[in-house]
């Protein structure tokens, strides 16, 4: 059986920069996918925001005049292009505040945002700013964020007083490097296979039922059953139902240049542990459906080729881990429910693209950054290198 186990390691993109040291939240840079309008409140100890909007300004971005309105689609480009960003300045019209205004890549303003402002709370990793005392606005600092996103973080200072702005230090990314790109957007929702991945396995089941391939289908039912299925045929087809409990199964599917290995399994029980190994140079497709409770799910993807993974999982008190490394492209999606907590373990390593979808809204995080819908909390490691 194969035994997956992931160091949890906690890694936040930057996508800003600092010019001293001195000046605090002054020093702070943004950029537009890092500043939002957004519902909020602020809840044991954590600042929580939802329905990622364009913002709220109180001076017009067009007119530059003292009347507010939200930004459109193509004032936000335009804010966040040409090398600008977003910082805040010490107003002139209400002092002991601050202004926030666009800047131009050289420092000079571009655009006012608001003439004053004053700030309800620093996160670690966000910051809520009320511009002209009455337009909340979210500043990340961490990864951009997208519209409609969700996020949840620590506060660290609730009504920060001059002080504590003053002291205040702006994650530093030195703007002579070019930021690094966002990670996906998290999706929750279950995704399918798609025209061209299922013409792959339609003609995976055509080679196999010609005699070039190692094609294997069954369904088993039943409790404490122990499963090893090993293919190295090209291409490598694995279709399984398994109705029971506290069953195991293993399948090792090892392919050769050129090859192509596609597993779908679907298990519909509890305490049942599922371990996937593909390896090999050829690219690997899993579809893993899951619904009980206290399962278990392991899948590893290794060596060239493109790599992808559909994993739901439905039911209480999941653990599910996924590896991904080598060349070629790879991709995981993954869905997991129910209202007791879940562990949830993905890395991707080596060249070539690297996306994931994650459960419930959540985002890279240590522990839990976003919402989680379980009971008792849920654990989420992700890991890109």
């Amino acid at each position: 059986m194969l035994l997956l186990t992931l160091r949890r390691i906690s890694s936040i993109l930057l996508l800003l920069f600092a010019t001293s040291a001195s000046a605090g939240i002054l020093d702070l840079r943004v950029k537009t996918d890092q500043i939002f309008d957004v519902q909020w409140n602020i809840n044991n100890g954590r600042l929580n925001a939802s329905g990622f909007n364009y913002i709220y300004s109180s001076v017009n971005y067009a007119t530059q005049t003292n009347s507010a309105s939200r930004w459109t689609a193509a004032q936000t480009a335009d804010a966040g292009s040409n090398g600008r960003y977003i910082a805040f300045f010490n107003s002139t019209t209400n002092p002991g505040t601050y202004g926030m205004a666009v800047y131009n890549s050289d420092g000079s303003v571009y655009k006012i945002v608001n003439n004053t402002g004053t700030f309800r709370t620093l996160a670690d990793g966000a910051i809520f700013y009320n511009g002209n005392g009455m337009w909340g606005t979210l500043i990340t600092t961490e990864a951009g964020y997208t519209l409609g996103s969700s996020g949840s973080w620590a506060t660290t200072t609730e009504y920060p007083t001059s002080a504590d702005l003053a002291a205040y230090q702006a994650p530093a990314y030195s703007g002579g490097q070019s930021a690094p790109p966002p990670p996906p957007t998290p999706v929750y929702g279950p995704s399918g296979a798609s025209a061209a991945q299922q013409s792959r396995i339609d003609a995976a089941i055509a080679a196999g039922t010609a005699g070039r391939g190692a094609t294997v289908e069954a369904n088993i039912m039943g409790d404490d059953n122990d499963i090893h299925i090993t293919q190295a045929g090209s291409p490598s087809y694995l279709n399984l139902m398994i109705l029971g409990n506290t069953n195991t199964f293993d399948a090792t599917q090892d392919m050769d240049i050129g090859a192509h290995a596609y597993n779908e399994t679907t298990i519909i029980g509890d305490t049942n542990d599922v371990d996937l190994y593909q390896n090999g140079t050829g690219n690997k497709m899993a579809f893993i459906s899951v619904t009980g409770n206290s399962n278990t799910a392991s899948v590893i993807q290794k060596d060239s080729g493109d790599h992808y993974v559909n994993l739901e999982i439905t039911g209480d008190n999941h653990n599910a881990s996924i590896w991904q490394w080598g060349s070629g492209d790879k991709s995981a999606n993954v869905v997991l429910d129910g209202t007791q907590p879940w562990n949830f373990d993905l890395q991707q390593s080596g060249p070539s693209q690297q996306n994931y979808t994650l459960p419930h809204g959540m985002s890279d995080g240590s522990v839990v950054s976003g919402t989680c819908a379980a009971i008792g909390g849920c654990n989420l490691s992700v890991i890109q290198q």
